[in-house]
């Protein structure tokens, strides 16, 4: 039984990384946006995940002030107990794995939400990206 336990242990985070293929994490940023909610928040980002690493999205504004989606490929993370660390140049940001909030420098910088598949998470960020670019066109 102590055997069984011990390799349970062991093999506990790559199963976890079993699940996480394939997750798509949408994120708004708390910080620069008062709306909270991922259905109405202007600026979205996320994470989609593969086996070894996660492919990172998020709106972005052009040199003319217009909105467009840029990415970020293969971008390396790692599991702990409590956290997804997502490997940037600047810096880590960790993911908490129970709250899904996202953090960099021990400051909560934004809450995700599982997204129910990757068309989702894309209709999303391509719906903002039109309405703050019809909202641009507009003034």
């Amino acid at each position: 039984m102590k055997y069984l336990l011990i390799l349970l242990l062991f093999f506990s985070p790559l199963s976890f990384s079993k699940e996480l293929k394939e997750k798509v994490l949408i994120c708004i940023d708390l910080e620069k946006y008062i709306n909270k909610d991922i259905a109405t928040s202007d600026y979205i980002f996320g994470y989609i995940f593969n086996n070894k690493s996660a492919n990172y999205y998020y709106n972005t504004v052009m040199d003319n002030g217009m909105y467009d989606i840029s990415n970020i490929i293969n971008v390396k993370y790692n599991l702990n107990a409590k956290f997804i660390i997502i490997e940037l140049r600047y810096g880590n940001l960790f993911i908490n794995r129970k709250s899904l909030e996202h953090s960099f420098n021990n400051n909560i910088t934004a809450r995700c939400e599982l997204a129910k598949d990757e068309k989702f998470f894309f209709d999303l960020l391509k719906e903002r990206k039109n309405k703050l670019n019809n909202e641009i066109k507009k003034k």
